[in-house]
């Protein structure tokens, strides 16, 4: 995808400014940025980021107010014949080359006639259940440039949604445990317990099981939000900070590694930090398996 930017509203600016997939873009008065508009008194030294993508382009307030079809925003999506105004200037917005439709869940079902490895990511975009402003940074076929794509665009819970639904509830969890190590204070039976239940081989844990545990337990230790989490998938236990959701299985590992940050007293952006980085690792694995030769290494751009 490229997106172009007509600059209209002042003849001292360019005319136009040129961007490609893969770039990120800084407009404002600086010399330092890459669209630099020291004429105009009215903007800021870096007032704002268009981010181009293969499958969409981003639009970021950084320092001033940023208009969007006369709307003020501070982050959205770009659209082909959108009108930008920062300050005096305003910016015509003509996308060219889409790869991937934009409406809602057309990049899943462009996928449907692919490959067998191409069927599968297309199965786990399905599982992950992505909002619709996370499909449109669906990289095809490529999980690590997926996660990453969707975690520097801030959808952090997309992205891990994503990484979930490209692995097992049990791998999830474990790799939660990983970060946490000690802090979480599981038992050996309650981790096993919990991996089983996970993994959907233990059909005896019932939501009155849960609450007998819950019972015996002091409300903040970290056991009881351990079962917290578990009875909030049988639907009727909501936790603070967590929605009230259907018991979908591959659930289970977000509402684990929320009830584990809550549990070790850290917040669940410092946990994140830790377990991203492991749930990139192990994404890997799948990229490996589908293009073995075109494994990507290295984060997409910020």
């Amino acid at each position: 995808m490229s997106v172009i930017l007509e600059i209209t509203g002042n003849s001292a600016t360019p005319e136009q400014f040129v961007l490609r997939a893969g770039e990120v873009a800084v407009v404002g008065r600086s010399p330092w940025v890459d669209l630099s508009l020291p004429e105009i008194s009215d903007i800021a030294d870096e007032h704002f980021e268009v981010d181009c993508r293969s499958t969409s382009c981003r639009v970021k307030s950084i320092d001033g107010p940023l208009l969007r079809n006369q709307v003020k925003i501070d982050s959205a999506l770009l659209e082909d014949g959108d009108i930008l105004r920062a300050g005096s200037v305003e910016f015509r917005v003509r996308l060219f080359g889409l790869t991937l439709a934009k409406g809602p869940g057309e990049t899943i079902r462009q996928l449907d006639a692919g490959s067998t490895a191409d069927n599968a990511f297309r199965q786990c975009l399905l599982r992950a259940g992505l909002s619709e402003d996370a499909q449109r940074y669906v990289e095809n076929g490529a999980y690590v440039q997926t996660f990453d794509t969707l975690s520097t665009a801030g959808l952090t819970k997309d992205a891990c949604r994503f990484a979930i639904a490209a692995m097992s509830p049990a791998e999830a969890i474990t790799l939660s445990l990983q970060v946490l190590g000690s802090d979480c204070g599981l038992s050996p039976d309650d981790r096993v317990q919990l991996l089983e239940y996970a993994a959907g081989t233990n059909g005896t844990l019932t939501a009155e099981m849960i609450d007998q545990r819950m019972q015996k337990l002091p409300s903040k230790c970290p056991d009881a939000w351990i079962w917290k989490s578990a009875r909030w998938l049988k639907g009727s236990l909501s936790p603070a900070g967590m929605p009230v959701v259907p018991p979908v299985p591959e659930l289970f590992a977000v509402a684990m590694s929320v009830a584990l940050a809550l549990a070790a007293a850290r917040s669940e952006r410092d946990v994140m930090g830790q377990w991203m980085p492991l749930v990139r690792e192990r994404l890997l694995q799948n990229d490996t398996e589908v293009h073995p030769e075109t494994v990507v290494t290295t984060r997409a751009s910020a």
